[in-house]
């Protein structure tokens, strides 16, 4: 009784120190998320060519799903840079009406090239 008492013990203690161990690197994930939300890139164009943004259109206001977002839904907007985001696979575009996922713009006149710099 008192050798599986203090294996419980044991475990319970060994499952704290990881929650301990693991949590200051979801909190730095969390701090690095969030202080890419808020960035206007440099890249500025009127001139480029229109998108159009799907029925369910989110703008964000970083280029991570994480950042705040708000319903736009279906018009166009003006596409000014594209952002890779390695760790994840994906590309957001900055727009006029802030950064919108790639999987809800169609551009009938060519997407833009132009890579955001911060």
């Amino acid at each position: 009784m008192r050798l599986r008492h203090a294996l419980a013990s044991a475990g319970l203690g060994a499952a704290l120190l990881a929650g301990v161990v693991t949590a200051p690197a979801n909190a730095e994930t969390a701090r690095a998320a969030a202080s890419d939300c808020n960035w206007v890139p440099n890249e500025w164009d009127q001139g480029s060519p229109g998108a159009r943004t799907t029925a369910d259109a989110v703008a964000h206001d970083g280029p991570y799903g994480k950042c705040p977002g708000y319903s736009i839904g279906a018009r166009w907007v003006t596409p000014n840079c594209v952002y890779y985001n390695e760790p994840y696979h994906n590309k957001w575009y900055y727009t006029d009406w802030g950064w919108i996922y790639s999987k809800y713009l169609s551009f009938p006149y060519g997407a833009p090239t132009r890579t955001c710099t911060p």
